[in-house]
């Protein structure tokens, strides 16, 4: 399957408040709070367990911000494109507060 341009990957990146998940999901790695890692929508995300896209590198930008994460778990109710992240991940691109944050993503060379 092609993957699509940068230019395809405009996406809203959540923020959740609850408790963080801790534990192994869709990915045979624990996932920490701390952590910067993303779970991607499920067609993005692949099949299998874990999924050939499972661990594999993203770098997100947000207003001239880039980190880079890890994709460590699939977000079922995530659009195409779609990123979801933990709090490590979001906080180094904004406060916690806004909740919801447009991005741009491509995986990472």
């Amino acid at each position: 399957m092609k993957e699509p341009s940068t230019a395809d990957r405009d996406e809203t990146l959540h923020a959740f408040k609850g408790k963080p998940s801790k534990t192994t999901t869709a990915s045979p790695q624990v996932i920490k709070e701390s952590d910067h890692a993303v779970a991607l929508d499920p067609t993005m995300f692949g099949p299998g367990y874990p999924s050939s896209n499972c661990g594999r590198k993203v770098v997100i930008t947000y207003k001239g911000k880039s980190i880079t994460a890890t994709v460590l778990d699939v977000a079922p109710g995530a659009s195409r494109y779609g990123l979801d992240r933990t709090p490590g991940a979001f906080k180094a691109l904004a406060p916690l507060d806004k909740h919801k944050i447009d991005v741009t993503w491509h995986y990472a060379k």
